[in-house]
């Protein structure tokens, strides 16, 4: 357990009306917790605000935790692919803050892929690159909710990060590399299967306080 301490000061013959802390986390996997955040002015405690409530919870639709969602597509050459994360609409509770996902990805070749693949995460604000063989019928796992990559079940190395889902319809290129720049095009292209799975997920009673 750690203890964070932040001082700042206000503007001279400025009163402070608000204060807004947010906690951010980025390519984690784990529990995490945020306990309470205290205000302390001098020696004195001024502020102080308790959360012992839940801060994640899963996407609820019609009451009920939302199962993990599953896509397949069949890609050739390059692609790209719309995975929603934003639940049913008719479903969903109203005032439900949905919030970004990891994404798993099951990638099965259909043909040889002499160079990998590479994903991307909207324009390209994000990558993964995979450059090794992988060749017909093998399956590259990239498990963003574990942070973990394999080749037909053995861990393999990689270069980028990991995709996530915001919320919406957000979109996903997926390049399958079977040529070196400035050969021609296959004909017909290489080609491969892909699976993505994930979890929708939203802001509890906890995460809505902080």
């Amino acid at each position: 357990m750690k203890r964070y301490l932040f001082r700042f000061a206000p503007e001279e013959g400025k009163r402070l009306a608000s204060i807004r802390a947010q906690a951010v986390i980025s390519d984690a996997a784990g529990s995490f917790l945020f306990t309470d955040v205290m205000l302390q002015e001098g020696k004195h405690l001024t502020g102080y605000s308790q959360n012992t409530k839940e801060m994640l919870q899963k996407l609820r639709e019609n009451g009920s935790p939302s199962p993990p969602k599953h896509y397949n597509a069949v890609v050739r050459g390059a692609k790209t692919l719309i995975v929603p994360n934003r639940g049913a609409y008719w479903a969903v509770e109203p005032g439900a803050v949905i919030v970004p996902t990891a994404l798993d990805f099951h990638i099965r070749a259909k043909e040889n892929l002499s160079k990998g693949i590479a994903l991307g995460q909207d324009r390209l604000t994000r990558l993964f690159y995979f450059p090794q063989v992988l060749a017909s019928n093998q399956e590259l796992a990239v498990i963003g909710t574990e942070r973990r990559v394999s080749q037909d079940g053995s861990p393999v190395q990689f270069k980028g990060r990991f995709l996530y889902a915001a919320w919406g319809n957000p979109r996903f290129p997926v390049t399958l590399l079977g040529l070196d720049a400035g050969q021609a095009t296959l004909r017909p292209e290489p080609s491969a299967r892909v699976l993505i799975a994930l979890q929708e997920w939203q802001l509890a009673e906890g995460g809505k306080r902080i």
